[in-house]
């Protein structure tokens, strides 16, 4: 985004609470001799243009979203009600994934390690066959 100095504070505020409090850096003045660089979270970037006096045009690049998913902006997620098995299962029977794709895929929707959701998955995989026995 590009933003004249006068509505730089407006500008932040909103995209703070529009977007929450993502990665941002604000570039001033660019190709110029006093070029300057602001970088940190939203939050930060709002203080900061509550202390100084803003001079020059700003470019700003936010942080996008993590997961475009619609479901993650309503802050529900769809595998949430699912236990970790039920999870990967899920995967591989839905969209017929290995083990190893499907541990990767829920690993990456819990963002979990896939070592660790590899190792919960199998526990609990064989805590289901003691009881089913």
């Amino acid at each position: 985004f590009y933003e004249a100095p006068h509505r730089l504070k407006e500008t932040l505020a909103l995209m703070y609470d529009i977007f929450g409090n993502r990665r941002i850096a604000l570039g001033r003045e660019l190709t110029k001799r006093f070029e300057e660089f602001i970088r940190g979270d939203l939050s930060d970037a709002v203080a900061w243009a509550e202390e100084h006096d803003i001079r020059g045009e700003f470019c700003l690049i936010v942080e996008g979203a993590r997961d475009g998913n619609k479901q993650e902006q309503e802050g529900e997620e769809w595998w949430q009600p699912l236990s970790l098995v039920e999870h990967v299962d899920y995967y591989i029977r839905e969209h017929s994934l290995s083990v190893k794709e499907a541990v990767k895929q829920a690993a990456s929707d819990r963002n979990m390690s896939k070592r660790d959701v590899y190792r919960q998955y199998h526990q609990q995989q064989e805590e289901e066959k003691k009881e089913f026995l």
